[in-house]
């Protein structure tokens, strides 16, 4: 099993390096616009459709849960990552 660390080298190998986002630079992803707050592993930023199915690919494979997120304004309470910090957020640039 790789670390959060590889996983975020092999997917900035794909997605370039302001496709993956961590550490302080996730917090705008993981808190919603009502209540909702968690803690994502990385954040993905793909640019294209084309590197939308290439990080959900590798997700997949590496058994990386992804949160899908669109404007983020927690009506639906599903679009924040929950706290165990093992979800991937799927955003956008």
């Amino acid at each position: 099993m790789l670390s959060d660390d590889e996983h975020v080298t092999n997917l900035r190998s794909m997605l370039g390096e302001k496709g993956v986002l961590v550490g302080r630079d996730t917090a705008g992803y993981e808190l919603g616009a009502r209540f909702d707050k968690g803690l994502a592993a990385f954040v993905l930023r793909p640019a294209s459709t084309a590197e939308v199915s290439t990080a959900v690919a590798y997700c997949v494979k590496n058994q990386i849960h992804i949160v899908a997120q669109g404007s983020n304004t927690g009506v639906v309470s599903g679009s924040t990552p929950d706290p165990s910090g093992q979800q991937a957020v799927l955003g956008h640039q």
